[in-house]
């Protein structure tokens, strides 16, 4: 079973409510992931980060 008939199987087709949470949440995820990761390649925490951007770690 590939990917997308799984969460076809298990969340509807793409434009049902179930698949499109799905989907908005998996984005989010990779999205914090790279910012993650980049922190880690560049030595700095979420403080910092925040810091720089003007806001506060949460």
């Amino acid at each position: 079973m590939t990917l997308e008939e799984f969460k076809e199987k298990n969340y509807g087709k793409r434009g049902t409510k179930e698949r499109d949470e799905l989907d908005a949440g998996y984005e989010t995820f990779k999205i914090g992931a790279l910012i993650h990761d980049t922190l880690v390649e560049m030595g700095m925490t979420q403080e910092e980060l925040a810091e720089k951007v003007g806001t506060t770690k949460s």
